[in-house]
């Protein structure tokens, strides 16, 4: 269980940088790439983090596990999918939101004690990177499928 959650916060984190202005369209590859390479940034990130299951490696480094799952999602969107992807992206961006709230939850609860809030919170974050799998899959975003 412990590689099962730390491989779904190394990609479902999937971003290491963002914010700023929505850049312009690009083609469909271009835009997979770009997610990719956020993916790859912010698993780095998060493996030095050694999140597990435990509640223990949470309360400790959860919260910079919150700030790069922020990160995540100012970082996708900041990118402008093509027409064609534009579906696949919302559900992707909707996917990372949910990631977002369920990284932010699982520290909180970490840092308080919460054991059930805690366990709540790491499900959620699963369910939604099973989402964003599905949809980095039909973007062609190979650095953000878990794969």
């Amino acid at each position: 269980m412990r590689k099962a959650v730390l491989a779904v916060l190394l990609v479902g984190l999937v971003a290491g940088c963002g914010g700023g202005k929505k850049t312009s369209t690009v083609s469909s590859k271009d835009y997979a790439a770009a997610l990719s390479k956020l993916c790859r940034s912010a698993n780095q990130q998060v493996a030095g983090l050694q999140l597990t299951t435990s509640i223990k490696t949470w309360k400790k480094n959860g919260e910079q596990a919150a700030t790069i799952a922020d990160h995540t999602v100012k970082g996708f969107e900041a990118l402008t999918p093509p027409a064609s992807l534009q579906a696949a992206a919302k559900a992707y961006t909707s996917a990372s939101e949910d990631i977002d709230s369920a990284v932010k939850d699982a520290a909180d609860a970490a840092r308080d004690g919460n054991t059930k809030k805690f366990e709540q919170a790491l499900g959620r974050q699963q369910n939604a990177t099973s989402k964003a799998y599905l949809a980095a899959g039909r973007i062609g975003a190979t650095g953000c499928t878990g794969g």
